[in-house]
């Protein structure tokens, strides 16, 4: 069973992007500070994190060490990279690239979840491919993990299963 708070926040801030208040701000678990600091990241995705509000939308969804955790249609593996930091060896994260999207967008929007596939700082990371409709994790998960695409769902040219 999935642990429905977690995953209603990631939903609400990914698709509404609703403020936090200005106290969330100044309660950033430490793992989370830790990831945002991490080297290994691209200083292209270093340069999002104020837009992004990624240690408030990480602290709000309660990412922590040890949890279970799918990000649906990762993209470059902005939040991928930060959550497979806070989770840490104890906690998985499944990038699930829908074929659909792999199939009908240009290469260079999923590289970054590819790049990860064969890198052993990210081997508590695990990419998963298959139709959108068929999205499977092989574990309980604590947090199913979105964020700007949601509107993608709609578009008719990539998930051609929808009717109009």
């Amino acid at each position: 069973m999935i642990n429905s708070v977690p995953y209603l926040a990631a939903l609400l801030f990914s698709t509404f992007c609703i403020p936090l208040s200005a106290e969330a701000d100044t309660h950033v678990p430490a793992a989370i500070a830790r990831a945002l600091l991490d080297p290994r990241r691209p200083p292209e995705q270093v340069k999002l994190d104020a837009a992004r509000k990624a240690a408030q939308l990480l602290a709000f969804a309660q990412m922590k060490h040890g949890a279970r955790v799918a990000d649906f249609m990762p993209g470059n593996a902005y939040f991928t990279r930060l959550m497979s930091d806070v989770v840490g060896t104890r906690g998985h994260v499944y990038a699930f690239l829908p074929t659909e999207q792999l199939a009908n967008c240009a290469p260079e929007e999923t590289a970054g979840t590819k790049a990860l596939e064969h890198d052993p700082a990210y081997a508590n990371v695990s990419i998963l491919r298959d139709s959108t409709a068929n999205f499977r994790v092989p574990e309980k998960l604590d947090i199913i993990w979105t964020a700007q695409n949601y509107h993608d769902l709609h578009d008719q040219v990539i998930y051609k299963f929808r009717k109009p």
